[in-house]
């Protein structure tokens, strides 16, 4: 016998964050919650330093940060993926990442 279609079950969208100035942080992570909703969880603050691919572009010293948003549809995540894209835009200054 064949499945039937279903609705999928919600998610809980998760964001990382990578920064180095805690400032850029918050104004990154006030623009998410602009389409998200306030965050559900925060993670405490973890030095970046696994990898030196940012640091071109970033610089030193760079943190990472991860924060959850309530129980979403998932049908959502093309939108997400696109608002975030602003985001880094927005965020980012002068064509870089900050």
């Amino acid at each position: 016998m064949m499945s039937l279609p279903e609705e999928p079950l919600p998610v809980l969208p998760s964001f990382s964050f990578l920064y180095r100035d805690p400032s850029h942080l918050r104004e990154a992570v006030e623009a998410v919650e602009a389409f998200m909703g306030s965050s559900v969880m925060e993670s405490g603050e973890y030095p970046f330093d696994m990898s030196d691919y940012y640091i071109q572009e970033m610089g030193g010293e760079q943190r990472r940060k991860w924060y959850c948003f309530g129980l979403q549809d998932p049908s959502a995540l093309t939108g997400w993926k696109h608002s975030c894209m602003e985001v880094e835009a927005k965020c980012g200054g002068e064509g870089s990442r900050r």
